[in-house]
């Protein structure tokens, strides 16, 4: 496994976009998808110049002034993965939007996506990663959600997390433990929120 320093980690973003933002006119158009990569220098030697490797990727939506809109038929007309998102927050957890409407920062983000390549794992850098897409795209972020439920990638053989067996529950509770270590409450289900 590659150590790296955290400080160090670079990354691109892309905004895909369709439209305007308006949330009545275009409610399908609303949330905004970022999509990132996450790059860093990668030292083997002391003498050596390094090399740039890609340390993951991920994808999130930042939805404006969440609590201002009627944030269920926003993201239904979306997609069902954001319609099961403001499903469990409208009817499984309120008090999230509650908390909020109260705080002076309004805007709800979903981490759809995180991958970090296999051989980066084990350094915690999902949480600086999270920290890194706050600080670029989040800054009007008070509430983040998550589904700590592994997704299959190039990396990972299917079987490994979609087996419905002993591997998914195993790689759940593993990522169950990573977010809450990092300051993120289960909500319902596999979804985990922090206020912010």
């Amino acid at each position: 496994m590659a150590e790296l320093d955290p400080r160090r980690l670079s990354f691109k973003y892309r905004l895909v976009q369709d439209g305007l933002l308006d949330a009545e006119e275009s409610p399908e158009d609303y949330p905004q998808e970022w999509r990132f990569s996450v790059s860093a220098t990668v030292y083997h030697r002391f003498d050596d110049d390094g090399r740039e490797r890609r340390v993951g990727r991920g994808r999130v939506y930042v939805i404006p002034d969440a609590t201002d809109i009627d944030l269920f038929e926003v993201l239904d007309a979306h997609s069902q993965e954001l319609a099961d998102l403001a499903s469990m927050l409208l009817t499984d957890r309120p008090d999230l939007l509650e908390a909020l409407a109260a705080s002076t920062r309004r805007d709800l983000m979903y981490l759809a996506d995180l991958e970090i390549r296999r051989e980066f794992r084990g350094q915690g850098l999902g949480r600086h990663v999270v920290r890194g897409v706050l600080e670029a795209v989040g800054r009007g972020v008070g509430l983040v959600v998550l589904l700590a439920a592994p997704r299959p990638s190039d990396e990972m053989d299917d079987t490994e997390v979609h087996d419905g067996g002993s591997g998914q529950r195993r790689a759940n509770r593993s990522l169950a433990r990573y977010w809450q270590a990092a300051g993120f409450e289960r909500a319902s289900g596999d979804f985990y929120a922090r206020l912010v």
